[in-house]
């Protein structure tokens, strides 16, 4: 997606980084550059595997989830969150009905997982995003 590698967000606070799985890559871009404006290091997954291996290598302190994910199972990655016993953050975004989100924070909350908020894909989505963000990320001054 021409993100930048996470070896240059490294210099980020630890407290100071979000994962972003996301199918819709203009979506993805905009959570990324406003979380960047927060001072906040921002990596894009754009798959179950991507997610995996970014969740592993970059080590965040956030988690944005697309509920819907195409072809993909957006279980899967409450699954692994939960097995890895996750606890950053989960702000869940989508643009379908709440009842399918609603379902996954219930799954993600049946794990143990810290569902911050449930966010619907629209013109108040990265506002929404940005208090949370501001909420949950550490002072960096």
């Amino acid at each position: 997606m021409g993100e930048p590698s996470v070896a240059a967000e490294v210099s980020v606070p630890p407290g100071n980084r979000l994962l972003i799985l996301e199918t819709d890559a203009q979506f993805a871009s905009q959570v990324a550059e406003l979380a960047r404006s927060l001072g906040i290091a921002a990596v894009i997954a754009a798959n179950q595997e991507e997610f995996e291996s970014q969740y592993q290598a970059f080590q965040p302190s956030m988690l944005s989830l697309d509920v819907v994910l195409g072809r993909q199972d957006v279980f899967a990655t409450i699954e692994f969150l939960g097995h890895r016993r996750a606890t950053e953050p989960l702000f869940l975004v989508s643009g379908y009905d709440h009842r399918l989100v609603d379902a996954v924070a219930s799954a993600a909350m049946d794990f143990g997982l810290l569902v911050a908020d449930r966010i619907p894909k629209g013109p108040e989505a990265l506002r929404r995003l940005s208090r949370q963000f501001k909420a949950y990320s550490l002072e960096t001054e």
